[in-house]
């Protein structure tokens, strides 16, 4: 944690979120939330913390790249859990790509189904008033690389409410302003 200005890290803010919408809202878990207001209007019927309670739920083994492009899955790690005690707001959501493409699909028209059209656009407004404890992050290359995979570091990087922003774009593959994401389990868009 740092305080505003002081410092940037790629942390567990979305957790705490999580928490204080489930103490907001009274909703037992963060997923019921979800299901709530995000799930059922999109019909994402697939979309949980919690597979391993979900009868009909096939998870995939988690594949990363590694630095010589070969895809490997197997990691030194058991993440994410399918049976957490809690359910993240910043990672081990389980998903398709059917309903994964519904949600961006919803974001990219901004249709209002589940953000209001100021939320959406304030999503892209970039949040850090100086990027250089970003560029510091995204100089370590297993960071970097995750975070903007096959994009040079050293560009204009700010960071907004929905992801990382390419400020100065990225040449012959997006506009200024561009958001992208990428994520451990590769489920990497750009907007």
């Amino acid at each position: 944690m740092y305080e505003p200005g002081d410092g940037w890290s790629y942390a567990g803010g979305l957790d705490v979120a999580a928490r204080m919408i489930e103490q907001a809202t009274g909703f037992a878990r963060f997923e019921d939330y979800m299901i709530e207001y995000i799930c059922k209007p999109l019909e994402m019927k697939s979309t949980t913390f919690c597979p391993a309670k979900r009868a009909g739920i096939t998870v995939v083994p988690l594949t990363v790249k590694l630095p010589n492009n070969q895809l490997t899955s197997d990691l030194p790690l058991s993440f994410p859990n399918q049976d957490p005690k809690q359910d993240g707001g910043g990672s081990g959501l389980f998903s398709t790509p059917e309903d994964y493409i519904k949600l961006l699909t919803s974001l990219l028209f901004n249709d209002g189904k589940v953000l209001r059209e100021d939320t959406v656009n304030s999503m892209f407004e970039p949040q850090l008033l100086s990027n250089e404890f970003l560029r510091a992050n995204l100089a370590v290359p297993e960071f970097g690389r995750l975070m903007v995979p096959g994009m040079p570091v050293n560009r204009d990087w700010n960071w907004g409410l929905g992801g990382i922003l390419a400020m100065d774009g990225i040449p012959d593959r997006a506009g200024e302003g561009c958001m992208w994401w990428c994520g451990i389990a590769n489920g990497q868009w750009v907007s």
